[in-house]
């Protein structure tokens, strides 16, 4: 995976992401084992100079083209799913993170929404308010200053708590001392702890035979 990315091989990329989900792999087990380690991986030899800006760059956004083509292969929710919607805000340019997640949750069943990067606090209010989704997440790789990001993360939970809504957080920034100074419905590591989140929040529906719905 971190050689076709930083390669550029898409046709191998393709084949590693699309091959493990038709061979059973679920789509947020995909994503927390092999594209987040990749993107560590990279991100680190960039780091060390062994990979250039244009490489991780690239590697973005091919991988997000691939994405949302595997998008494409999971179940359709049903009409009655729960609505989730989430993205990052001003001072976060990192697509990878959201767009991933939206992903796992649509699996799980979810009606999953990505609205994106760098977003300001008020614009996502008025989405919540809008929207009244079930779950509102918030990925946190990167922020311009702790100070504005706890003023804006208040004014979020405070509209997340008056509608209602599940607020779940993640991300490389959001360091055990920075989650103490925060409220929050839920924190995730990776992508599996919000699967086990919002299956927790809205269990998915049982057949006849106990088993959930849509599972391989």
């Amino acid at each position: 995976m971190q050689a076709a990315l930083e390669g550029a091989d898409e046709a191998e990329l393709r084949g590693l992401l699309l091959g493990s989900y038709l061979a059973g792999t679920p789509a947020a087990e995909i994503l927390d084992d092999l594209i987040a380690p990749a993107f560590r991986a990279i991100g680190d030899r960039w780091a060390h100079g062994a990979v250039a800006i244009y490489q991780e760059r690239r590697a973005v956004e091919m991988c997000t083209r691939e994405l949302h083509q595997l998008r494409v292969f999971l179940p359709t929710p049903p009409p009655d799913a729960p609505q989730a919607i989430g993205g990052t805000l001003v001072g976060d340019p990192y697509s990878l993170p959201t767009t991933m997640l939206e992903i796992a949750l649509g699996e799980a069943g979810w009606q999953a929404q990505s609205y994106g990067c760098g977003l300001p606090a008020a614009t996502l209010v008025a989405a919540l308010r809008k929207e009244r989704p079930r779950l509102f997440w918030l990925s946190v790789s990167a922020f311009e200053s702790q100070q504005q990001f706890l003023a804006d993360y208040a004014t979020l939970y405070a509209a997340a708590q008056e509608l209602g809504a599940a607020l779940l957080v993640g991300g490389r920034m959001l360091t055990g001392e920075l989650r103490e100074r925060i409220q929050y419905s839920a924190y995730g590591d990776n992508l599996r702890h919000a699967v086990a989140f919002v299956r927790a929040l809205h269990p998915p529906a049982r057949n006849k035979l106990g088993e959930g719905e849509g599972q391989r």
